[in-house]
């Protein structure tokens, strides 16, 4: 099955996950982008209906939580104090 990434509170230098899943996030991040550059200004910039996001909100969504992905799998983590 492969490293399972481990509790946030412990830090690790070395990623701890494996390679595949790695694999799978940047073909995912290099998936996205693709979207991204055959859409126009307007269709990224159009909200489809009230309340919604538009296209290009929800890319940015998604680049950013790969984004927090990457850096949670090759940074440091610490424990988050929530109430």
């Amino acid at each position: 099955m492969g490293t399972l990434i481990s509790p946030p509170s412990i830090t690790y230098s070395e990623p701890v996950i494996n390679e595949a899943s790695l694999d799978e996030i940047n073909d995912t991040a290099v998936e996205v982008k693709r979207l991204i550059d055959s859409f126009s200004n307007e269709e990224l910039n159009t909200i489809p209906f009230e309340g919604s996001w538009t296209a290009g909100q929800v890319m940015d969504h998604m680049l950013k939580s790969i984004e927090r992905i990457t850096k949670a799998i090759y940074g440091s983590t610490r424990p988050t104090d929530r109430d």
